[in-house]
């Protein structure tokens, strides 16, 4: 009886080493791997998506994981494969071992970009939104996300949607505040209402749906010129 328990404990002691030296392996593996950009690969892995469950995706216009630059707690990693999330709202990055889908902390983001856009953390939404335009003194941010919509059926099978939503951000003095109409736009700077009005004139300048990007970077710029 003695024997058996020694040999149990033997097979134990021998089972730890092994799983001991493989996680330190793995470690090293990992450390050599990633290099200097380990420490962006700290957060938590990406709960994957039940494609059975859902119809579509929660990432902002693609799947696919697209290398882009990202700056993470003041250093700025290079060529990082990432994707953006618009339904939780958070960059999810690529780690170099086993195709990891790593979460970093979100608060530690301070931009990053995909498809040379530049994404910035959006103050008052959370989340992250692209930076249409990033004056002296006025900015323009894009905030695009998603949420959870009805159920669809399809060959029999009830699915969840995603609804995908978009409002552009005027940020100034501090203070960033969403614009949609023209009028939002002058009365947030009554100053430099009339100023304003006359330039939409000039540049024949509309805020329909297909328009209203261009028309909102145009009279930001100008209005960037008119502040002291």
């Amino acid at each position: 009886m003695m024997k058996n328990k020694r040999a149990a404990l033997m097979l134990m002691a021998t089972c730890l080493t092994v799983s001991t030296y493989a996680q330190q392996y793995e470690t090293r593996l990992y450390q050599q791997t990633a290099g200097d950009y380990a420490g962006l690969y700290q957060g938590h892995l990406e709960d994957e998506l039940v494609q059975r469950v859902w119809a579509d995706i929660p990432y902002l216009d693609t799947s696919d994981f697209r290398t882009g630059r990202i700056c993470y707690s003041g250093l700025v990693y290079e060529g990082v494969p990432m994707r953006y999330d618009a339904h939780e709202q958070y960059v999810v990055v690529m780690s170099p071992v086993r195709n990891a889908k790593v979460v970093p902390d979100q608060k530690l983001v301070e931009w990053f970009t995909l498809d040379g856009h530049r994404f910035v953390p959006n103050e008052a939404r959370g989340g992250f939104s692209r930076q249409v335009y990033a004056g002296r003194k006025v900015s323009l941010l894009d905030h695009r996300y998603k949420t959870v919509g009805a159920r669809t059926e399809s060959m029999g099978k009830l699915y969840r949607t995603f609804n995908s939503h978009q409002q552009y951000y005027v940020m100034a003095g501090g203070v960033q505040t969403p614009v949609s109409s023209f009028a939002q736009f002058v009365g947030l700077f009554p100053k430099y209402k009339q100023e304003l009005k006359r330039y939409r004139r000039e540049h024949h300048l509309k805020f329909s749906v297909g328009q209203r990007e261009t028309s909102l970077v145009s009279c930001v710029s100008h209005l960037d010129t008119l502040i002291p």
